[in-house]
C-alpha cells in the first residue's frame, strides 16, 4: 500500500499566530508547514489544498494550490504557492546551493515513448482580459542592484563554478539561443574585443570580390513552418528581404551554419565585406576625381572597373609641332572603327583605320599636315562617337 498524505481544502475567518517545532505540520486550519520555529500567521480567507506524495491519478509529487479571495486583499504582500528561501552567508558557498531544483529525464529503455514535453520547471502565465495592463510571467528573475544575472541559461551539462559579472544582465545564456520568431531590442552589440581574437589579419581583397555573386532576393515566410506559433507576429509576415542560405554557402561557405536540418547565414559577419568592397570602390572613385578626364589613364581606371563604353580622348600634347596621340577605347564587341581628321570647313583630310581594340593610342605626324586647327572625329560600327578639336603650330 502506497504511503499518502493528503490535505483537503479547508476555508478559514480568523487571525491566529502559533509557533511550530517540526519539519512538516499540519495545522488545525488546514494549512501545511515545513521546518521549524515558523510563526504562522493568518488574516485573510484562505481556501487551498497540499499533497504529497501518491496523489489523485498520480499527476504530481507535490501539489499546492492556494486562492486568495481579492476583496480581503490589503497592502503590497505577495502571496505565494510555493516559497522557497536558501542562505549561505557569510560563507562563501563550497558546493552548488539551490533553493529550487528541477530536474527532468526524458528516457525509455524501450526505445518509444509520447513524446510529450518534459520539463525541470514548468511556468505558465494566464492574465484576464479585465486586467490588461497586469504584470503575469511564468517564469521570472530579477537581479539585485550589486548586479547579477536574472535568468542564466547554459549549454555546458552545469552551472559554472564562477562567473565575473560586474554588470546586471536580465537574460545571460552562456551557449546557442536560437528563436523562432521575432527578437525585438532596442540596440544590440557584438563581442568584438581584440583581448578575444587571434591571428587577426587583413581580409584578402579578392575575397570581397565575390561580394557581387550573391543574389539579393525579396521572400515570403511559410506561415505552417516559422509564425504559427505567434499569429500576431506582423513583423514576420508581409515581404522580407535577404539572402538564401543554400546559395551563401557556395560563396561564403564559413558564414552559414548548419544545426539539425536548418540552416542559417551570419550576416553580421557580411558587414566587413562590404566595408572591404566599399573602400575599394571609394579608392576608384578618387583616383576618377584626380584624373583628367580626358586622359587615357582616365580610360585605363574606367575599363578595370567595366564602367566605360566605346570613347574618344583628346589628344596630347594639344597644340603640338611636331607629334601628338589621340587615346581612344573601343569594347571587345566592336566589329570596326575608324578616326577621322577634317580641317575647318569638314572637308576629310585623312582616315585612320583602328584593327586595335580596348584601349589605344593613334599617333599623329605633324609633318604630314599644315598648321592650322583640325577636327577628328571616332566612327565605331558606323555610329559617330565622340569630335574633338587639335591646333597644330609650326
Amino acid at each position: 500500500m502506497k504511503n499518502k498524505i493528503i490535505i483537503g481544502a479547508v476555508t478559514i475567518f480568523c487571525t491566529f499566530s502559533t509557533q511550530v517545532n517540526a519539519q512538516l505540520t499540519v495545522q488545525s486550519s488546514g494549512d501545511v508547514v515545513a521546518g521549524q520555529n515558523l510563526t504562522v500567521s493568518e488574516d485573510v480567507n484562505v481556501a487551498g489544498h497540499m499533497a504529497i506524495g501518491t496523489t489523485i491519478n498520480d499527476k504530481a509529487s507535490l501539489a499546492v494550490e492556494n486562492t486568495v479571495p481579492a476583496p480581503n486583499v490589503t497592502g503590497n504582500t505577495p502571496f505565494y504557492g510555493i516559497y522557497s528561501k536558501i542562505t549561505r552567508c557569510p560563507y562563501t558557498p563550497s558546493s552548488p546551493a539551490h533553493a529550487v531544483y528541477g530536474y527532468a529525464y526524458a528516457g525509455n529503455d524501450s526505445g518509444s515513448g509520447t513524446g510529450y514535453p518534459m520539463t525541470g520547471v514548468f511556468g505558465y502565465a494566464f492574465r484576464s482580459y479585465s486586467l490588461p495592463n497586469m504584470f503575469a510571467a511564468g517564469v521570472a528573475g530579477v537581479t539585485h542592484y550589486y548586479g547579477g544575472i536574472g535568468v542564466y541559461g547554459g549549454s555546458g551539462g552545469a552551472l559554472p563554478s564562477t562567473m565575473e559579472v560586474n554588470a546586471h544582465y536580465a537574460g545571460y545564456f552562456d551557449g546557442t539561443v536560437k528563436v523562432n520568431g521575432t527578437l525585438i531590442a532596442t540596440s544590440a552589440s557584438f563581442t568584438s574585443d581584440a583581448r578575444s581574437k587571434e591571428n587577426i589579419c587583413d581580409i584578402n581583397p579578392t575575397l570581397s570580390d565575390n561580394i557581387h555573386l550573391l543574389r539579393p532576393v525579396s521572400y515570403r515566410l511559410k506561415q505552417d513552418s516559422v509564425w504559427k506559433y505567434d499569429k500576431e507576429a506582423k513583423e514576420l509576415q508581409g515581404i522580407h528581404y535577404g539572402l538564401v542560405a543554400q546559395e551563401v554557402q557556395k560563396v561564403f561557405p564559413e558564414l552559414v551554419y548548419e544545426r539539425g536540418e536548418q540552416l542559417s547565414v551570419n550576416y553580421v559577419e557580411l558587414i566587413p565585406l562590404l566595408i572591404k568592397e566599399i573602400q575599394r570602390l571609394s579608392f576608384e572613385v578618387e583616383e576618377l576625381q584626380n584624373i583628367n578626364k580626358s586622359s587615357p589613364a582616365y580610360a585605363k581606371v574606367l575599363r578595370n572597373s567595366g564602367q566605360l563604353n566605346a570613347a574618344l580622348y583628346q589628344n596630347s600634347p594639344n597644340p603640338f609641332s611636331q607629334i601628338t596621340k589621340i587615346g581612344y577605347y573601343l569594347p571587345d564587341d566592336t566589329h570596326e572603327a575608324t578616326i577621322r581628321i577634317y580641317d575647318m570647313t569638314g572637308t576629310e583630310i585623312v582616315a585612320f583605320p583602328i584593327d586595335t581594340f580596348g584601349y589605344g593610342e593613334l599617333t599623329i605626324d605633324g609633318g604630314t599636315l599644315r598648321a592650322g586647327m583640325y577636327l577628328y572625329s571616332l566612327i565605331a560600327d558606323g555610329q559617330l562617337i565622340d569630335t574633338k578639336q587639335m591646333i597644330l603650330t609650326k
